[in-house]
């Protein structure tokens, strides 16, 4: 009889006390998959025992990482420091069970959490790399979720095709399914995931949620309203999330003045992502709308000044520290202001640990303004910095960018040289420390300066880590003297055939 059948057996038939630290486990997993407040007290009880009988066990470190991710994403604790929890308990996990599946997928559902999707990537690849039958269901859909988060859509749908085959039944899949349609743009087919969740299990906040959120997004808005209104009466944890999601909404429609009537009943106790700075972000923007530009500015100072690590709450979001760096900046060069556009501008790179994303922010303002010597300085100083280990192969999409203000502005080829030796001493960096989509951009980078061979070399270092999604770069212009170079259709033959 196969192992992981009889641990599955034993963890739902006998008595906790009589069980092994693997079959615990495994109840635990399905506790956590519940996501309902009390069962998971039950689950945490339950890895309490794991770890008894087992201290060395990675899974019990994983599973309790799983908990850490539930709580906060489900409000139940409002605490920033479930984050580090999280991924303290899910490196432990790593570093106990390297080879163990389940402790890669914990690491990249806390990194997701954390918002780095660089780390969440490279864990959910290497779990996936790991998984055999009698994985979990949820280290696939960890790594499904980790593909939404890098915009590869048909990539989680992939990933996710043989877990709705293997388990109808479980919500969890179906709203991950929503989270792959909806970053594909296709609305009716989200809709319809969320639905099947939302069917399996009418409790499931998080698929009711994008419910809501879809039907909005497809112009329901009564439908949207009425959906956010029973949520918020029937799950009090979740109102202050409700109400800034219908504040995104009318903003969208300039509804400035009644986005904030709602953002005043929110109220959230955690200041990293999903928070009180969210709040105050999307206060400032109804009134940089409204023209109400001190208000705005002073607010925006907030959320600089004490809420620095605030976000949407999603991996893709983005820093609003920064974004608020940028409103500032960009409301001073609107004004004529350009000495305080600059001063904001410097404020904002000695800001602490300024991200290559922040740089790239604050070039597209420079371009919006057509200043373009200023942003070519940026990028140039950007190359040249170190953000620390964990990110300095984003400046990959650093890169992209001043090479394409490079080619726009008809640069001298020296220029373009000059660039092509900052990719040059990245390089080793970008290879060993990079996601795919950092694989990508150093390609893309290449082409943009007129390096084709070059750009195939990047290419193909992609499809050594999995890319296979030649129709894309076949239909992004930026790509087209690649397509058409016979070492690309070799490359892409050899991978059709393999």
């Amino acid at each position: 009889m196969d192992e992981d059948r009889i641990v599955k057996e034993e963890a739902s038939t006998v008595p906790s006390f009589l069980l092994s630290a693997e079959a615990l486990l495994a109840r635990a997993d399905l506790l956590i998959d519940q996501a309902r407040w009390p069962a998971l007290g039950s689950a945490s009880e339950l890895i309490r025992m794991a770890h008894g009988l087992d201290p060395d066990s990675g899974a019990a470190h994983a599973a309790l990482s799983r908990v850490s991710v539930t709580l906060l994403l489900r409000r139940w604790e409002e605490d920033d420091a479930l984050i580090d929890r999280a991924l303290e308990s899910a490196r432990r996990a790593v570093e106990l069970s390297p080879g163990d599946p389940r402790a890669h997928a914990a690491l990249a559902g806390a990194s997701l959490l954390a918002e780095d999707v660089d780390a969440a990537t490279d864990s959910a690849s290497k779990a996936a790399s790991l998984s055999r039958p009698g994985t979990p269901p949820w280290v696939g859909e960890i790594r499904a979720q980790a593909l939404v988060a890098i915009h590869d859509a048909e990539g989680a749908l992939e990933a996710l095709s043989p877990l709705l085959a293997d388990h109808p039944e479980r919500v969890q899949t179906h709203h991950v399914a929503g989270n792959a349609w909806l970053e594909k743009g296709e609305l009716h087919e989200a809709l319809d995931a969320y639905s099947r969740a939302a069917i399996l299990d009418p409790d499931f906040v998080p698929s009711r949620l994008q419910i809501a959120y879809v039907q909005d997004r497809l112009g329901r808005r009564d439908a949207a309203t009425s959906a956010y209104k029973d949520l918020s009466e029937r799950f009090p944890e979740e109102k202050s999330r409700i109400y800034t999601r219908m504040a995104v909404s009318l903003i969208a429609r300039r509804a400035y003045d009644e986005a904030l009537v709602g953002l005043e009943q929110a109220r959230f106790k955690t200041k990293r992502g999903l928070g009180e700075g969210t709040v105050l972000f999307l206060k400032a923007a109804c009134h940089q709308e409204s023209g109400r530009s001190e208000k705005a500015k002073e607010l925006y100072r907030q959320v600089i000044a004490s809420f620095p690590d605030a976000s949407y709450g999603t991996p893709t979001g983005g820093s609003l520290s920064a974004a608020s760096f940028e409103a500032l900046a960009g409301m001073a060069l609107s004004e004529k202001s350009l000495d305080e556009a600059a001063t904001v501008m410097e404020e904002a790179l000695k800001s602490p640990r300024p991200s290559p994303g922040l740089h790239l922010r604050l070039g597209a303002l420079y371009v919006e303004f057509n200043m373009t010597e200023e942003v070519l300085r940026l990028y140039e100083r950007a190359a040249g910095t170190d953000f620390g280990a964990d990110r300095n192969a984003q400046k990959a999409g650093i890169l992209v960018a001043w090479a394409r203000t490079l080619r726009d502005s008809g640069a001298s080829p020296a220029a373009s040289a000059k660039m092509m030796a900052a990719l040059d001493r990245e390089a080793a960096q970008f290879r060993e420390r990079g996601g795919i989509s950092d694989l990508l951009d150093a390609a893309r980078a290449c082409v943009l300066a007129g390096e084709v061979t070059l750009s195939i070399d990047w290419l193909r270092d992609a499809v050594k880590r999995g890319y296979r999604h030649f129709d894309w770069i076949e239909s992004d212009p930026d790509f087209a003297t690649v397509v058409s170079n016979p070492a690309f259709i070799a490359l892409r033959h050899s991978v059709i055939s393999s």
